[in-house]
């Protein structure tokens, strides 16, 4: 099995945020009331299940009524949320197909490029480079405008952006940090080996020109994995929560659970469940 110890950090950040999703929604499932655990069932069946995946698609993932309200602010956020699930789905499409073996581990997928540097040279192996260098251009052009948007929040028609507590700032830094520490650390390892598409192979071949990519781009693997596995550890303590906690939320209310039978429990998915986006 290929492994490289640059992993490490991204593994044990995605398995921790796997492990505490699962367990926080039994125990949220486990203190609703008896006929609302019933509804929650019975809505992963029938017509309740196709208009749970339907929102998530079009609020979770579009983010469809931001969009309506706020062009720029919703294409901000469908460009980081659509494009990172993009991102996430072609790149295991790409290591299954590509790879040397089917049912690769995550990281395999998230490191394609690192474990198959001579990728992208021709034929649908260069189509499909193109591909995933346009995707991360569209979560870049979205970044761009998050990043402007916290120092002048007008940018995107809005009068002032959330106050940030020490980890959400923490783990807002790491999350600003992940897809440009991808583009870099692909863009050199494509100057080296002279692959890559119209973005990271061009990126590449300028930077290798005057840079020692080869030496340069391993610490760029290194803080790409970083971010990636810091953004996960943080996320049970900041507001970006809400990201796996809204899904729990849509298939409760889809599956006609609107304020619980008990206190307690459907109140803090909803509350877990709000991004702080400054919007209401």
């Amino acid at each position: 099995m290929q492994f490289d110890p640059f992993v490490i950090p991204f593994n044990i950040g995605l398995y921790f945020i796997l492990i505490y999703a699962v367990v926080r929604s039994v125990r949220w499932f486990s203190n609703l009331s008896r006929p609302d655990k019933l509804r929650l069932q019975r809505g992963f069946f029938g017509s309740a299940f196709g208009r749970s995946l339907k929102e998530i698609f079009m609020e979770s993932l579009i983010h469809r009524k931001i969009l309506k309200a706020n062009f720029r602010l919703g294409y901000m956020h469908m460009s980081l949320a659509f494009g990172w699930f993009l991102l996430i789905l072609f790149g295991t499409i790409e290591a299954d197909i590509f790879g040397t073996r089917h049912l690769n581990p995550p990281y395999k997928a998230i490191f394609f490029k690192f474990f198959n540097p001579d990728h992208g040279r021709t034929g649908f192996e260069a189509v499909y480079s193109f591909l995933m260098d346009l995707i991360l251009a569209f979560i870049l052009s979205g970044l761009i405008l998050a990043v402007i948007k916290r120092f002048s929040s007008k940018v995107v028609g809005m009068k002032k952006t959330t106050k940030l507590k020490l980890p959400d700032k923490i783990a807002l830094t790491s999350l600003w940090l992940i897809f440009p520490s991808r583009l870099i650390a692909e863009s050199l390892t494509s100057g080296v080996y002279g692959t890559g598409s119209f973005l990271t192979g061009s990126l590449g071949s300028v930077l290798a020109s005057f840079l020692p990519a080869n030496q340069l781009a391993y610490p760029f693997w290194w803080l790409y994995s970083l971010s990636l596995g810091t953004f996960f550890l943080l996320l049970p303590v900041t507001r970006y929560m809400h990201i796996p906690t809204e899904l729990f939320l849509i298939f409760a209310r889809n599956s006609g659970i609107r304020t619980g039978d008990q206190s307690g429990a459907f109140t803090e998915i909803q509350t877990y469940s709000c991004s702080s986006c400054g919007i209401c």
